[in-house]
């Protein structure tokens, strides 16, 4: 019998029960025993406008408002273990500053401790990571949030944050909520409309660079990433011509060895 495995099983098992806190709850011995860093979390206070509930107690409301999907359970279950550790106090009250940051590193070692595989622990550590981003309901945000994580990613994200926010108090929670409903709406605009976002989008890639005779070498991402910087931005149209034509401005800004024509 391979314990670890038996264990891993075990945690998924639980994770994904359909009555999650409940099945948390029963599990609360076993699950600080495979992962002994939750013990923290279990009666520490936040003492923080934003929460009505101890660490542990918001992690267990939170998962439980999650979908029934490993990677978001399993994002939602480490997403504020580092809160104990990154605890602060003053006339305002409790503050947790950095703590998606040592939250996700957290995660990473916890995950691989208990043998999950690369793709999972890449998943949940970068969720983790952004689960307390600022996500707003514009445009260009949005446009730039797809180009760093992603279709897929971001809207996982927008389900953690929705899970994260129904966890909280009741003074914002209503507001978070309907702020991530216009992302969530927004975010289908944009797909809807197909504005493009990442780089194998644009109208041109590095082989047209070359071709007009940018040097081959690290200056093409560098001109692919302004370029496409702009068209997110609306600085320029994604056409082949105009953005040949914009590669001469760069010119000078990139020391090319010599002018490209469009």
């Amino acid at each position: 019998m391979n314990t670890c495995n038996d264990a891993l099983t075990k945690l998924n098992n639980t994770i994904l029960d359909e009555n999650i806190e409940s099945a948390l709850l029963r599990s609360t011995l076993f699950l600080c025993k495979l992962i002994p860093e939750m013990r923290d979390m279990i009666g520490f206070e936040q003492n923080n406008l934003h929460h009505h509930l101890d660490v542990w107690q918001h992690t267990l409301v939170a998962v439980s408002n999650t979908p029934n999907e490993l990677v978001l359970r399993l994002t939602m279950l480490l997403h504020d273990i580092a809160k104990p550790r990154c605890y602060t106090e003053d006339e305002r009250g409790g503050h947790f500053y950095g703590h998606p940051q040592v939250s996700s590193d957290m995660a990473r070692e916890i995950l691989l401790r208990l043998g999950y595989d690369n793709a999972t622990i890449e998943v949940v550590t970068q969720l983790v990571l952004y689960h307390d981003a600022d996500i707003q309901p514009r445009r260009k945000h949005l446009i730039r949030w797809l180009n760093k994580i992603g279709e897929e990613r971001l809207r996982q994200l927008i389900a953690i944050k929705r899970a994260d926010a129904k966890a909280q108090s009741e003074t914002f929670r209503d507001l978070k909520l309907s702020k991530l409903d216009a992302v969530s709406a927004l975010i289908n605009d944009i797909i809807e409309a197909q504005q493009r976002f990442s780089l194998k989008d644009l109208a041109i890639n590095g082989r047209d660079l070359m071709d007009a005779g940018v040097p081959q070498g690290a200056i093409i991402g560098k001109i692919l990433n302004r370029l496409m910087s702009m068209v997110v931005d609306g600085e320029i149209e994604n056409e082949e011509s105009k953005l040949l034509s914009m590669v001469r401005q760069l010119n000078k800004e990139y020391e090319l060895p010599r002018e490209v024509q469009p």
